[in-house]
């Protein structure tokens, strides 16, 4: 049993395909490498394990300190999670320079990475600090510079991980979501983003889960001893609770979505979930 999905990207001019099952890892490939018969690349992106290291030259006046960690990216603009940071302090008008980790072979073997991005915190006058884009190179650069930074976007993949080795299967749902499992827990990808999982957004059953057919906003959770309801527009408000307790399901195969509801084969015949 593998579950196919196609990228709820919007304008995804890479036509990607992403895909679980009972055997297979999460992966992923693009519509031109499947028709040319190129092996998929693995779902998700590691993080580096090496914080930047920073030193710096110059400068005057005021003294502030400064995190930095980076960030590694695929060639379709996929981000991972940050490094480890490291906390420097220099004067505010120094070049601060930054020396990074390139990636080990575990970390590249069937992963189409080819940017880093470096952040830095930038502190608000309430004393908040906040990671701040400073630049984005090729891969195998290992060193920047950092002397200025205006208008750059803000680290959004603190908690984007990768879906786990064993995830079972996954399923397309409204506003770009993109439901899985694995034994007894619901797995939830960032909106528009298949390859993040972060963990915040699992919930768990009572049993083991035999497959999830989707109804609007609902995911319907078929497990080995009662049918549960996960429903929300978004993975960090989804609502779990349960809608049968006596109708164990089959077959993952016997589960079918459609716009009534989902059907399921279950001891006592087919059940409907609306």
């Amino acid at each position: 049993d593998v579950d196919v999905i196609h990228s709820p990207t919007a304008n995804d001019s890479f036509e990607r395909y992403s895909w679980a099952g009972e055997s297979v890892a999460p992966q992923y490939n693009t519509l031109a490498r499947i028709a040319a018969g190129s092996a998929p690349f693995v779902l998700g992106v590691p993080a580096p394990t090496v914080a930047p290291s920073v030193t710096h030259t110059g400068g005057t006046g005021t003294t502030v300190s400064r995190a930095y960690v980076y960030t590694w990216v695929t060639a379709y603009g996929e981000e991972g999670p940050p490094s480890p940071p490291t906390v420097y302090s220099a004067h505010i008008n120094a070049t601060w320079n930054i020396v990074l980790t390139a990636p080990t072979g575990a970390d590249t073997t069937n992963r189409n990475l080819t940017k880093v991005r470096i952040y830095r915190t930038i502190t608000s006058t309430a004393g908040v600090a906040t990671y701040f884009l400073v630049a984005e190179q090729v891969i195998a650069n290992t060193t920047y510079a950092d002397s200025a930074i205006s208008g750059n976007g803000q680290l959004e993949s603190t908690t984007w991980v990768a879906p786990p080795t064993d995830m079972k299967g996954m399923m397309s749902m409204a506003n770009g979501m993109v439901i899985g499992f694995r034994d007894n827990e619901i797995l939830y990808a960032e909106p528009y983003r298949p390859h993040a999982w972060p963990v915040m957004y699992s919930l768990s059953v009572d049993f083991e889960i035999v497959g999830i057919g989707v109804v609007g906003q609902t995911a319907v959770i078929c497990t080995e001893a009662a049918t549960y309801a996960a429903t929300g527009i978004n993975p960090s408000s989804v609502t779990l609770s349960k809608i049968s307790t006596r109708d164990a399901c089959l077959s993952r195969g016997g589960i079918v979505s459609t716009p009534d509801g989902v059907y399921y084969p279950t001891s006592r015949g087919l059940a409907l979930a609306t």
